[in-house]
């Protein structure tokens, strides 16, 4: 065999190699992306106007798989999230999060960035203010939240 035989051997033998990594490596961050586990942690910075309700939402990622999921690069990324009203399925909010450095080890958990969210008094003026004069907790169980997450150009949307 020549030398130029021998590198289209290797150069193919190469690519094969790399995407069977690559398609391996995609199916199992789909798995792991399935399996996350979405929980509002808190909300904080109340402001109230005549025209709008702001709030930041702490949302907190769990990893309960066998599998570490570290991404730093921008194959997946949490893009935004929705806000839903659970009684009417009416989408209340939306924010961009557009994060795509996420480290969650087996078993743990990963804290997004905090997500500002505008509320208007006109959509949502009665179920808001009926529902901060409640507990916290009981104000989350009124809506219905919706993330986009994308993987290797595949966007998922993730409810909780």
């Amino acid at each position: 065999m020549n030398t130029r035989k021998l590198w289209v051997v290797g150069a193919g033998i190469g690519l094969i190699t790399l995407t069977a990594f690559i398609s391996q490596k995609k199916a199992q961050l789909t798995r792991i992306i399935e399996q996350l586990q979405f929980r509002v942690s808190g909300i904080r910075n109340v402001q109230l106007s005549w025209q709008y309700i702001a709030l930041e939402l702490d949302i907190q990622l769990r990893n309960p798989t066998k599998e570490h999921l570290n991404i730093n690069t921008g194959f997946i990324s949490a893009k935004e999230l929705r806000v839903y009203e659970k009684k009417t399925g009416k989408q209340l909010a939306f924010t961009k999060l557009n994060t795509h450095k996420i480290s969650i080890p087996s078993g743990g958990m990963y804290q997004l960035p905090p997500t500002h969210i505008t509320l208007p008094v006109l959509t949502v003026g009665q179920l808001v203010f009926e529902e901060l004069q409640k507990k916290q907790q009981d104000f989350i169980k009124a809506l219905r939240f919706e993330l986009d997450v994308a993987s290797l150009g595949n966007t998922r949307t993730v409810q909780f």
